[in-house]
């Protein structure tokens, strides 16, 4: 079962010896070590872990970035484990698509708690990409209730349907 936790030095350390053991301490540092020394928490920004069954430590880090102020919600970046990124497949491997799922739950949870009136998925890889335009396909037949959805550049943008902003 794949979940979505708030980082904590534990597993900061446990997906760190993880992710280096994948790919080497020197790639790590170039590839990964801003995500590993982050002060917890920062203020706007949340990074959560990804943790798929059978692993101790993140099989991504999403990067979430809520204001309360302007109520808007905004997944910036999904960092996947080093070996996930290296598959080599025309299509997204189901662990990836997983991960890539729960960062969206994870995103939209972090909205209702703020209160945000706007969703914004940025689609930073390609893979990630072609993952909302598909969403953005589907809900396009079956509406997720309570929002109007559209592709805006790399973006799939949400607001709800009755928010102030007259979208």
């Amino acid at each position: 079962m794949t979940k979505s936790t708030a980082l904590t030095p534990e597993l900061i350390g446990s997906t760190r010896e993880e992710w280096q053991a994948i790919i080497g301490e020197e790639e790590f540092a170039v590839r990964f070590a801003r995500f590993f020394e982050l002060d917890l928490p920062r203020s706007r920004e949340l990074i959560i872990a990804v943790i798929c069954s059978g692993s101790s430590g993140a099989d991504a880090l999403v990067e979430i970035i809520s204001s309360p102020k302007t109520l808007k919600t905004k997944l910036m970046n999904v960092v996947l484990r080093p070996d996930y990124t290296n598959l080599e497949s025309q299509t997204i491997p189901p662990q990836v698509l997983e991960v890539y799922f729960e960062a969206v739950k994870a995103t939209f949870g972090t909205a209702i708690d703020h209160e945000a009136e706007q969703v914004k998925l940025y689609g930073r890889t390609n893979d990630l990409f072609e993952m909302l335009k598909k969403i953005s396909e589907l809900l396009d037949i079956a509406p997720l209730d309570g929002y109007i959805h559209k592709i805006e550049g790399r973006w799939l943008t949400f607001h709800k349907s009755s928010s102030r902003l007259g979208l």
